[in-house]
């Protein structure tokens, strides 16, 4: 027997079944449903094809509900990046769609939608006050560069815009310390650089210049900056750094072997790193000065490793699974010592975990 294409068939079935039972739950009596504590599974969809997906998880019980912010179409639209929130809103970036879609946080009804001819493969958004810092790709050039990415600023409870930060090819990950504005530059491999924002007036403060392909970002309890790098395809490997996030002084550079995902997590405690080598995920001290040479866990389990982080609640580590990219995925969880706890069905190519 393909035991890969079986269980696609039955994620596939099991996707049908929730969707099915939660639209049950919906027409019964027209229930409230509070989506405020629990876990967000952000589905990018299948490519072009319109299909991505917020899913909810409560942790305390085991039960999932597929799909719970919908347009016209029944889906949230093209490649769901991300999700940011905002006081009592809910921003899903549409990388697909060129469109950020705002909902309540609580219940996921839509508010309101932004889109405009700046807001060409947009990433990420990071609240700093009252503002919505917005990674922008742009437009592809003729030779598929990406010269023209931009941080846009809009006002977060408005939508209108701001201010546009003209920033290196392919901006990425944004990161607010508290002080700063971090934002990483991946181009694919091909741009080495993390700009500092100064979100008082939006203004460049500094270039961090690492090495190719930065796009995780985390902070550390001792409030150092992480960066990873995945490295050229095929040609460098990538790289941890931890850096000041005061004097933007490197500290530590740490080789990684092989290129790494740009998935980037701390532990709960936030004095370990975690990232991802293909199916093997690594955890590393916050005052190491190399890369381990074991793996923290190996998830042989999940046929396309696609997104990582920890629950800073229980410590719990979760895996997406990608499959094919085009069938419903998969999410693993690990406890914080590694050994496996649980899994469950989600939508197309789950990208990131929110933990509320």
């Amino acid at each position: 027997m393909n035991f890969k294409k079986f269980r696609s068939t039955i994620l596939f079935l099991s996707l049908i079944a929730g969707a099915v039972a939660f639209q049950s739950c919906e027409s019964d009596d027209e229930k409230e449903v509070n989506f405020e504590s629990g876990v967000l599974i952000v589905n990018e969809g299948k490519f072009q094809a319109g299909t991505g997906t917020v899913d909810f998880y409560n942790p305390n019980t085991g039960e999932s509900v597929l799909n719970i912010f919908k347009n016209d179409e029944g889906f949230a639209g093209d490649v769901l990046q991300s999700i940011t929130f905002y006081n009592d809103r809910a921003f899903l970036v549409l990388n697909g769609d060129n469109k950020i879609e705002v909902a309540n946080s609580k219940d996921f009804k839509s508010i309101t939608a932004y889109s405009a001819p700046i807001l060409d493969k947009p990433r990420y958004v990071q609240i700093v006050g009252e503002k919505a810092y917005v990674s922008v790709w742009g437009p592809y050039s003729e030779t598929w560069s990406l010269d023209n990415s931009v941080v846009l600023v809009l006002n977060a409870n408005t939508m209108a815009p701001l201010d546009t930060i003209y920033t290196y090819d392919g901006t990425e990950n944004l990161l607010y310390d508290g002080k700063y504005l971090f934002a990483s530059n991946n181009k694919f491999g091909n741009s080495s650089i993390v700009l500092v924002i100064d979100p008082t007036d939006n203004s460049v403060k500094h270039e961090l210049e690492l090495s190719a392909g930065p796009e995780g970002l985390v902070i550390d309890k001792n409030n150092k900056l992480w960066v990873i790098t995945t490295g050229t395809y095929g040609a460098t490997s990538g790289k941890l750094f931890r850096v000041n996030a005061t004097t933007f002084e490197i500290e530590e550079e740490i080789t990684i072997e092989g290129q790494p995902s740009g998935d980037l997590a701390t532990n709960a405690a936030k004095d370990e790193i975690l990232y991802r080598v293909g199916k093997n995920i690594y955890k590393i001290a916050i005052g190491a000065t190399s890369a381990p040479a074991e793996a923290f866990i190996n998830a042989s389990d999940v046929t396309k490793p696609y997104a990582l982080n920890v629950d800073p609640k229980t410590g719990d580590i979760y895996v997406g699974d990608a499959n094919d990219n085009a069938s419903p995925g998969e999410v693993f969880i690990y406890k914080a010592d590694g050994t496996f706890k649980t899994s469950f069905v989600s939508g197309i190519s789950p990208g990131q975990f929110i933990f509320r």
